[in-house]
């Protein structure tokens, strides 16, 4: 055998001996939470007294953003970025102490959730011990100081995966969340600014603690293949923010789907979103970015294969960009999207049809006369059936499902009544309306 060929077969059988994503991430939905602005009181303990609500919600794996402490030299804001970590092995005595962490990880874990930690691996606050103890863990401009990974980022130093101390450093902080805390996996920062072998190496660490989620704040398929289970679905999401200035519709929704599909395994998962911390704050609050069509787009976010994301606040309708290094709570207010999400969360969880991975069954567009205007899809797996329709524009429409090959009563899962569906029946939907149907 050829050493090329040698190469090859050790790539494969390191590859195929990743850990399966656990069954769990199939069909639930993320809840992500900035501890910091979730309450006034910017804590641990304050999310863990909102776990009942949110399991009520629907949202079984919850998200947290760093709870590490934040370097205090050269930081941004009052309060530093949470990406700016000082201590990997730490928690941020603003949000609390690590027996807070371990009584929300504990309460959590009693409701049937899951809880994920958002993990910094490409950088560090200028003040981390390891710029004393091992100043060779970090790349180093041509003068031979420490440098930021790029200009806007003058917080934090980037760190050297040429280093072999620092990897073995940086999976040890790792698994000690797991051993001690019993985390369920990570939500992995810019991950693929770090070399994808680094992931690999950890993940195989990790699951033999016990089997472990990575999701990549990435679109890289090469990381589905180093470790990761799951990446963002963000090319999809930059597709719903066009549609909502209608520079496309809904077959560029579609094709969009489509090749995010074709790109990867057949039963690649992404985490499906209409909003998350960076959205909020950079580019836009929901109705800034999508206005009157955020609605529909959750309703996809959660009906097509994925897993569906839910940023803090998007539940009570929040309509303001969260400062990233201020405090700036969350205004709290009861409101028709927890109505909404709550239906659509538990469909996720409970019927079939809406499962991703390995076990998902077909998904296929249902045809139109109104194809550019109206997006509408069904979902099979055995005797499961989800039916979405649809409106990607801001005028009302009436159409008819043209391929639609039986005739059977669905009910209608947001008004909870029972409909008779088929080829024949006319339908009509509001401007950036929706509808949705389940067995």
């Amino acid at each position: 055998m050829s050493h090329k060929s040698v190469l090859l077969l050790l790539t494969l059988l390191i590859s195929s001996a990743v850990q399966a994503a656990p069954q769990w991430a199939m069909q639930e939905s993320i809840y992500e939470v900035n501890v910091r602005q979730f309450s006034k009181e910017g804590s641990l303990r304050a999310v863990e007294r909102e776990l009942p609500r949110i399991h009520k919600l629907g949202a079984k794996i919850l998200w947290l953003m760093p709870i590490h402490p934040i370097g205090t030299e050269r930081r941004k804001g009052s309060l530093g970025s949470p990406y700016s970590i000082k201590d990997y092995l730490d928690v941020n005595p603003e949000l609390g102490t690590k027996s807070d962490l371990r009584s929300l990880i504990s309460s959590a874990h009693q409701m049937g959730m899951k809880v994920l930690l958002d993990w910094v691996a490409n950088h560090t606050a200028w003040d981390h011990p390891w710029t004393r103890l091992h100043p060779e863990f970090y790349t180093r401009d041509a003068n031979g100081n420490f440098q930021p990974p790029n200009s806007d980022w003058h917080d934090v130093i980037d760190l050297n995966y040429d280093n072999p101390g620092l990897v073995e450093e940086m999976i040890r902080s790792m698994e000690y969340w797991v051993t001690e805390f019993d985390i369920d996996g990570f939500r992995c920062d810019v991950a693929s600014l770090v070399p994808s072998n680094f992931w690999l190496k950890a993940s195989q660490r990790l699951n033999q603690i016990k089997p472990i989620f990575m999701l990549a704040e990435s679109e890289s398929r090469d990381l589905l293949d180093h470790g990761f289970d799951a990446l963002y679905g963000s090319g999809l999401f930059r597709t719903f923010s066009e549609v909502a200035t209608h520079r496309k519709n809904a077959n560029d929704t579609w094709q969009s789907f489509l090749q995010q599909r074709s790109q990867g395994k057949p039963d690649a998962l992404f985490m499906q979103f209409s909003s998350n911390h960076d959205e909020n704050t950079w580019t836009g609050d929901l109705y800034e970015k999508l206005g009157d069509s955020s609605a529909v787009f959750s309703v996809l976010v959660t009906t097509l294969p994925g897993i569906p994301l839910i940023y803090n606040g998007q539940e009570a309708g929040l309509a303001k960009r969260i400062a990233m290094f201020d405090k700036d709570p969350i205004f709290w207010r009861d409101h028709w999207l927890a109505h909404m999400y709550s239906r659509l969360f538990a469909l996720k969880s409970q019927n079939r049809a809406l499962l991703s991975g390995s076990s998902q069954g077909t998904i296929r567009r249902l045809s139109t006369d109104l194809n550019r205007d109206v997006l509408a899809f069904v979902r099979e797996n055995g005797d499961d059936v989800v039916i979405v329709m649809t409106n990607l524009s801001n005028r009302p429409v009436s159409f008819k499902l043209k391929d639609l090959n039986f005739k059977r009563t669905l009910k209608d899962v947001l008004v909870e009544q029972s409909v008779e569906l088929s080829g024949e029946k006319t339908f009509d939907l509001v401007p950036w309306g929706f509808r949705v149907f389940s067995n």
